[in-house]
C-alpha cells in the first residue's frame, strides 16, 4: 500500500498559472467589438452626404461595411489574414492606413483615409488596433500559444517526474528538446536602393524584430510602414541580373546600394530564412509535435503511477473497455 502523504514534493510557484492569467488578461480586451467611422470626407460630398465607411472590429474578424442610397457592401476578413497594417502619411498631414481588408482599385489596394484625411490620432488608434488584434489572433498568437502549451506541458513532466521519484516508480525515458527556444536579436539593414535614393531623396531601412519583420520606406513627401510576421514572407531568396544582387521575398525586392552590395544580401537572406524557420509554420509544427509527445510520455507516466495505486486504468474514449484491459 502506498502512502501519498509522504513528505511533501516541492514544486515550483504559480508561476504557470500566472503566466497563464497574464496571458488571458492581454487577450481579453481583443475579444470587445469596436466601431469605427473611416468615411472619406471626399467620398461623402461626391454621394451627397448619402456614403458611410464602417470598420468594425469583432473578437474575431475585422469587418469594413461601404453603404450609399444605392449599394450596401460588406468585406469580412479574420485577423491573421489581414497582411501588413500599416500608418502611412503624406506630405506630412495626410493621414492613411491599408491591409487586405482595403478596397481594390485599378492599381492595387486603395488606403483608407477617414474624414478629409488629417485624423490621424483616430487612424494611429485604429492600427494599433488591428496590430494587436493580429498578434493575438493571427500566426503570432498561434507560435506564442504553442511556446506556452510546451512550456506548461514540460513543467508538469517535471511535477511527475517528481511524484514517480518519491513512490520510486522507474520514469520511462525523458525525451531531448527538439525546438531550441533561441531568442532572437533586433538587427537593423540598410537597403536603400541607389534609384530609390537618388529619384525619391528618401530611403529603405528593414529592422528584423523578434516576431515579425519591418520596411520602413520613406520620399520626400511620404513615409510609408510595411510590416509582415516571418511566418508571412513566403520565399526568401537571392537574386542576381546582370551582376547586381537583389534579395527577393513576399514583401517585394530589394536591391541595396549599386546593387553589388554581395555581402549584405548574402547575410541577410540566411537571417530571413533562420528566423522564417524558428517563428514560421516549420517551428509552430515541431512545437506542436514535441508537445503532443510530451503529452503521451506523461500517459505512459500516469499509467505506471495507477498500476502502482492499484487502480484500473478506464478505457480510452471510443475504445470497447475489453481492449484496454486485454
Amino acid at each position: 500500500q502506498v502512502s501519498l502523504d509522504s513528505p511533501t514534493i516541492p514544486v515550483s510557484n504559480a508561476k504557470s498559472g500566472a503566466m497563464s492569467d497574464s496571458v488571458s488578461d492581454e487577450t481579453r480586451g481583443l475579444l470587445d467589438e469596436e466601431e469605427f467611422d473611416v468615411t472619406s470626407t471626399c467620398t461623402r460630398i461626391i454621394c451627397c452626404c448619402t456614403s458611410q465607411t464602417t470598420l468594425t472590429l469583432e473578437p474575431e474578424e475585422a469587418v469594413l461595411t461601404t453603404s450609399t442610397c444605392f449599394s450596401n457592401d460588406t468585406k469580412r476578413m479574420p485577423y491573421g489574414e489581414l497582411g501588413s497594417v500599416e500608418h502611412s502619411t503624406g506630405c506630412g498631414c495626410c493621414h492613411s492606413f491599408s491591409s487586405n481588408l482595403s478596397p481594390e482599385g485599378e492599381n492595387g489596394k486603395v488606403p483608407i483615409s477617414p474624414g478629409c484625411g488629417c485624423e490621424g490620432a483616430l487612424v494611429e488608434e485604429i492600427v494599433s488596433q488591428l496590430k494587436a488584434r493580429m498578434k493575438g489572433r493571427g500566426d503570432t498568437g498561434n507560435i506564442q500559444r504553442a511556446e506556452e502549451s510546451l512550456m506548461l506541458t514540460k513543467e508538469l513532466s517535471a511535477k511527475v517526474d517528481a511524484i514517480l521519484r518519491q513512490m520510486q516508480i522507474p520514469a520511462p525515458a525523458v525525451m531531448q528538446d527538439r525546438v531550441a527556444n533561441t531568442p532572437l536579436e533586433h538587427k537593423e539593414y540598410d537597403v536603400t536602393s541607389c534609384c530609390h535614393q537618388i529619384c525619391s531623396c528618401g530611403s529603405q531601412i528593414m529592422t528584423l524584430d523578434p516576431e515579425e519583420v519591418l520596411v520602413k520606406t520613406t520620399t520626400l513627401c511620404s513615409t510609408s510602414n510595411s510590416r509582415r510576421p516571418y511566418g508571412e514572407l513566403g520565399s526568401v531568396d537571392e537574386s542576381k541580373c546582370c551582376g547586381f544582387s537583389c534579395v527577393s521575398s513576399g514583401m517585394g525586392a530589394f536591391c541595396p546600394g549599386i546593387g553589388c552590395s554581395h555581402d549584405l544580401v548574402q547575410e541577410l537572406v540566411p537571417e530571413l530564412k533562420t528566423r522564417m524557420k524558428l517563428r514560421g509554420d516549420t517551428g509552430n509544427i515541431q512545437r506542436q509535435e514535441e508537445t503532443l509527445l510530451l503529452i503521451k510520455q506523461q500517459e505512459r507516466k500516469v499509467d505506471a503511477i495507477m498500476q502502482k495505486l492499484g487502480i484500473p486504468v478506464p478505457p480510452k474514449p471510443g475504445v470497447p473497455a475489453q481492449l484496454t484491459t486485454s
